[in-house]
């Protein structure tokens, strides 16, 4: 009970902090962009395997419509965010002629309220022309959705064929199970996305972006677990939201200009070292099946402790926000102790992560004089260097097959206190907790049933940063 609470609560604090520093950029951004647009959706569904051989996937025409800002951190890089409503889905069709003839198809369409978090850079400017790039993550939530099944089934006995529509509304459920046949279940509402494309801006009285996200939810599970692939395309036009003294002193303190009126320079860079003690434990369907197993003593898991190190480097937008990212060295592990088996469950690896953060820090330099106090949010990208998982890969039962994953996508939250010691110098101290996005060990039995390892733990470190 107090572990649920718990975990409602990381997860509203977590809300708490994207809404935050969205707002932030709508109160910082000196424009609006109204855009409208199209979506070509599919979905990650491997036709090449199992039960989904004969089917056919297409992809699926939506709309997408929404409203952005943007706030730049320098001649040529900004943050574009905002709120947009999108529709995804797919189109999957299946035919079979033997005995009988059957045609099926389901077009699934499943629409959401988006809300970007962007890192954008200009690469080109001509007279009044930009081309840019933005890359970052899309924070989804279900907002309703529907599915029409067209169903053609022939039994070639002379009895009449059978063809019918039906469409159904579409639910979130934890567990994918049709209760009824009038709902078509989804087993997340959230849809966690990472979005990479760009732009031309024309005289910045309209814009054209094109971008492509890759789904990082599984939000379905039908034998194989199934993400969300968005292409869209969008027009937008901008409408100014400052005039032109405000925007003439935002610049200037984004350049980092001395200004009577701002009591620190804005566009601050830290780099710095920190070296500590990583905590982590594995969990999923297979590690419960482990730990089910009877032998002479209770099996139990046993976390795994290591040091770790990170070079780090921060980039403060302005007094209460900042980016940050670096290069991270990290074993992640576990093992259960005690059971019956052949292979138990022990495997490490080790990993050069990194991460993508953004930070709200309350308490700065400006209005301390001495003291940081920040909260950030966002993903790692873990890269594997080197393994030690025999028993993990040979598989519970041999013959069984098993992947592994060499790259590991995480989310985290990290709570970090800087106290400063000289001109330039602080130290650094931060504790961050992260869970694996997706599993790293899959194994299939002989009935198709999947047990999967992820990963989760804390960090503990201490370092210092070089203000430069």
């Amino acid at each position: 009970m107090i572990t649920k609470q718990i975990l409602k609560a990381k997860r509203k604090l977590t809300l708490f902090i994207i809404l935050n520093l969205i707002s932030t950029c709508i109160v910082y951004s000196q424009k609006l962009m109204p855009y409208f647009g199209i979506s070509y959706t599919t979905t990650s569904l491997d036709l090449e395997s199992g039960q989904f051989q004969n089917n056919k996937q297409d992809f699926l025409y939506g709309m997408v419509a929404g409203i952005g800002v943007e706030v730049p951190l320098s001649k040529k890089m900004f943050i574009h965010s905002g709120l947009q409503y999108i529709q995804k889905g797919s189109f999957v069709s299946l035919y079979y002629n033997n005995d009988i003839r059957l045609a099926e198809s389901n077009r699934l369409r499943i629409n959401y309220i988006e809300m970007p978090l962007l890192f954008g850079y200009t690469f080109k400017s001509f007279k009044n022309n930009r081309v840019y790039l933005r890359t970052g993550f899309n924070f989804g939530y279900f907002a309703n959705g529907k599915s029409k099944i067209s169903y053609f089934y022939d039994p070639k006995n002379g009895t009449p064929p059978v063809n019918s529509n039906v469409e159904f509304p579409v639910k979130v459920e934890t567990l994918y199970e049709t209760k009824n046949n009038e709902t078509y279940y989804i087993q997340r509402k959230r849809d966690i996305g990472l979005h990479i494309g760009g732009g031309i801006a024309i005289n910045e009285k309209f814009s054209i972006d094109v971008g492509y996200t890759f789904g990082l939810t599984e939000n379905r599970n039908i034998g194989q677990n199934v993400s969300n692939r968005v292409l869209q395309l969008s027009i937008a036009a901008p409408i100014q939201v400052v005039d032109s003294e405000t925007e003439k002193f935002f610049v200037a303190e984004t350049d980092g200009s001395n200004l009577k009126k701002s009591r620190r320079k804005i566009g601050e860079i830290y780099v710095g070292f920190s070296a500590g003690k990583s905590i982590t434990l594995f969990s999923g369907s297979e590690v419960d099946f482990q730990l089910e197993s009877n032998g002479q003593k209770k099996p139990y898991l046993e976390k795994n402790e290591f040091y770790t190190s990170a070079f780090h480097f921060k980039y403060e937008v302005f007094n209460y926000l900042f980016a940050k990212s670096g290069i991270h060295y990290i074993r992640k592990g576990s093992k259960i102790v005690n059971n019956s088996f052949k292979y138990p469950l022990d495997a490490t690896y080790d990993y050069l992560a990194m991460p993508i953060l953004l930070g709200i820090q309350p308490f700065n330099y400006s209005n301390t004089k001495f003291l940081n106090l920040s909260v950030e949010v966002g993903f790692t990208g873990n890269f594997e260097i080197n393994s030690n998982d025999e028993n993990l890969t040979k598989g519970l039962l041999p013959g069984y097959p098993v992947t592994k994953r060499d790259f590991i996508l995480s989310k985290q939250i990290g709570y970090n206190a800087e106290v400063k010691i000289y001109k330039n110098l602080a130290l650094y101290f931060n504790y961050t907790e992260f869970k694996d996005l997706r599993p790293l060990f899959r194994r299939v039995d002989d009935v198709n049933f999947t047990y999967t390892i992820s990963t989760s733990g804390e960090l503990m470190s201490a370092g210092i940063l070089v203000n430069l």
